[in-house]
């Protein structure tokens, strides 16, 4: 919203010498007034509005002149329209000032010039309003699927079906409610906001991801450009009417938030298409398989096998065919009626590939003769379960290990091979259990060095973190060698929860939690939760520190500058205030710290006590000198002293020469410091006493 004055274009209307009456616009009488103030003919139009762009009525203006410094004339006030004129003006430069009232500031006008008789000028205020002009409308969008992306729009109160269609009245603000969460068996669902200037508005909510139009017929022809998708959409509060002439109206309220009545559209979820081929795969003691790839054949007419999709089992070691891509119609289509057969391909090689019902196989690629087959009518489906062998792990020649964790857990994961020259020489896959082993037909003799990967640990080279001192394997010509267990670190995290000292005026935050190493270099930043939790996940064992920055501010701040925004100061764990002071945090290996929490405050505070500096004996006349001590901010703070004996201020100067009165009595030093530059709340700390003998 842009509440700052503004100057309308200049119009000049040059009148026949002695005219006293001019019309500003159709219909709007010109208001002649005073004339007795001066006795030229030029006059100065007055247009006075809110921010909003609204005409304000009733305001005080009074025209000054710039070359006197006074006004002109009395008060004029604005009409109805927001209009008023000052008539009869000799030559010069004029502003109008309108009067502060109890919903907006004083204002004055740019400065307009009148050339001679008869010239016509006009000035514009835009006022400022005192206080809070906006309020918060919300809501929430829910459609059942995985898939929502709906836009919401805020029409005046006054809206009608008649009023949009004829395109005299349209949105005066918009929101979007988007979630994306790919699980059809969920409801997609999101809150949705917007500010607006306090008054009455109604809403309506389309959903903007179907197939159809609602731009069809008269009643969508005023708003219907940007909703061309939306076949569902739902004008608030109108019940079965669902139009805007019955849609509830909702008053907003400056500085608060206005909640309005939850919108869930019938939704459309995408249709999963039946099962057609479907199983488990099994392996050893009848553990589900996941990775194994599973390839579906179709018979053709002369006899010969066709692979025309294929699948991945999952977790669960399940797989299924529903349907095939065609490519002449770039469609999927059910899978149609046929002979199929499917073969199985371990990716780890763990076990051995097969065709249905369990016939074993080198070749997975191609059904060989006799191979069981699978009918398919033109509906219902097929089961096509596999238990696959599993292959004994050689160890007689080449290379082998595990990839397990630190406390000897096996992982599924990845080997890659170097020679000592740093080239890669071979990536292998692990078994599930992380054991592996190369054979000396696919790994040569010789001298290698081994990194190991996982999905759950920190890959890391076998012997050391850096390939310079990573442990040497020699893989013998004759036999084997072996790496043992990889030994990975697993990840560590920190969280805890950030808060803010309470600021009048203020109701929304910012933070930026940084997360630095043992050497003080950055390493991972975050932002707290609107609950004011954070988590650092995936770090590397070792010792960190962990400091805040925070600001807050008046989500209804108007101001270009949001002058309601202050600052907190930065702040490490342990109310700690530099980095070298700060707490240290350390993480083992797969350990999870929590509670590393901080509160920020917004005042200054000693973190080192000020001191009187003294001889080792204080008497009447001994001079004492101030030491401010050390404070949670260093830049730009100014300090103040007072020397105190009891309550009594007794100096004001950075030192104090003891009196008669002070014999016998403690002296204490208060420091008041304060931030120059405004940012933080200025703060004060005492000494310990000094006694005079």
């Amino acid at each position: 919203m842009d509440n700052k004055f503004t100057l309308l274009s200049r119009q000049r209307c040059r009148w026949a010498a002695g005219t006293t009456l001019a019309v500003v616009a159709a219909g709007s009488p010109l208001m002649v007034a005073n004339a007795a103030y001066a006795a030229g003919t030029g006059i100065v139009n007055v247009h006075v509005t809110a921010g909003t762009g609204a005409p304000l009525s009733g305001q005080s203006v009074t025209l000054y002149s710039t070359a006197t410094g006074s006004p002109v004339q009395t008060a004029h006030t604005t009409d109805g329209s927001g209009d008023t004129s000052f008539t009869g003006l000799d030559a010069g430069g004029y502003t109008a000032k309108v009067a502060a009232s109890a919903s907006f500031r004083e204002e004055y006008t740019p400065v307009v010039v009148i050339d001679g008789d008869g010239d016509v000028e006009y000035a514009s205020a835009s006022l400022l309003a005192v206080g809070i002009t906006q309020g918060r409308l919300t809501g929430t969008v829910a459609k059942p699927g995985n898939r929502l992306d709906a836009e919401v729009r805020i029409f005046p109160s006054t809206a009608t079906n008649a009023s949009i269609a004829s395109g005299e009245v349209g949105p005066v603000a918009y929101a979007g409610a988007y979630d994306y969460d790919y699980d059809y068996n969920d409801v997609a669902e999101d809150d949705w906001s917007t500010k607006l200037p306090a008054g009455s508005y109604k809403v309506l909510v389309g959903d903007d991801r179907s197939g159809d139009t609602v731009c069809h017929g008269d009643f969508y022809d005023g708003y219907c450009d940007g909703w061309e998708e939306h076949t569902q959409q739902v004008w608030v509060g109108s019940g079965a009417s669902n139009d805007a002439d019955h849609a509830g109206v909702v008053t907003v309220t400056a500085g608060q938030s206005t909640g309005t009545a939850k919108v869930t559209f019938p939704g459309t979820v995408t249709p999963t298409a039946p099962t057609r081929v479907g199983g488990t795969v099994t392996g050893a003691g009848g553990a589900t398989l996941a990775d194994v790839r599973v390839r579906l054949f179709q018979q053709q007419e002369d006899l010969s096998w066709n692979q025309i999709t294929s699948d991945w089992t999952g977790s669960d070691g399940t797989f299924s065919f529903s349907t095939i891509y065609d490519y002449a119609t770039e469609t999927e289509t059910p899978l149609p009626a046929g002979v199929y057969t499917v073969s199985f391909d371990d990716s780890r090689d763990e076990y051995g590939d097969e065709f249905y019902d369990d016939k074993a196989t080198d070749y997975p690629y191609s059904p060989p003769e006799g191979v069981t087959t699978l009918t398919l009518g033109a509906t219902g489906s097929q089961t096509a379960n596999a238990a696959l062998a599993q292959v004994a792990l050689d160890k007689s020649s080449g290379l082998n290990g595990k990839v397990t964790d630190d406390i000897g857990v096996g992982h599924a994961g990845e080997i890659s091979v170097y020679d000592t020259y740093g080239n890669r020489v071979l990536d292998w896959s692990t078994r599930r259990d992380g054991t592996w082993s190369i054979p000396a037909t696919q790994l040569a003799p010789g001298s290698y060095k081994v990194r190991a990967y996982d999905d759950v640990d920190i890959s890391s080279w076998l012997g050391s973190t850096a390939y310079s001192l990573a442990t040497t394997f020699k893989v013998p010509v004759k036999g084997t060698a072996t790496t043992g267990n990889s030994n990975l670190k697993r990840w560590g995290s920190i969280g805890g929860t950030l808060s803010f000292a309470a600021t009048a005026g203020t109701d929304t935050s910012e933070s930026w939690i940084t997360l630095y190493d043992a050497d003080g270099e950055r390493v991972d930043s975050t932002e707290a939760t609107s609950n004011g939790s954070y988590t650092f996940g995936h770090q590397r064992p070792g010792t960190y520190y962990v400091g805040a920055t925070g600001w807050r501010y008046s989500s209804f701040d108007e101001s270009d500058l949001q002058v309601s925004r202050v600052e907190y100061i930065k702040q490490f764990w342990k109310a700690k205030f530099t980095l070298a002071t700060a707490t240290p945090i350390a993480v083992g290996s797969g350990g999870k710290v929590t509670g590393v929490n901080i509160a920020l405050g917004r005042t200054l505070k000693a973190i080192a006590l000020p001191s009187i500096v003294k001889p080792s004996s204080v008497v009447v006349g001994t001079i004492l000198k101030s030491k401010v001590g050390t404070w949670n901010v260093r830049t730009g703070v100014t300090y103040k002293y007072e020397w105190r004996r009891g309550t009594v201020v007794v100096g004001r100067a950075s030192s104090y020469k003891t009196v008669k009165a002070d014999k016998g009595k403690t002296l204490t030093l208060r420091v008041i410091a304060s931030d120059s530059s405004g940012r933080f709340l200025t703060g004060n700390a005492t000494s310990a006493g000094v006694k005079v003998s």
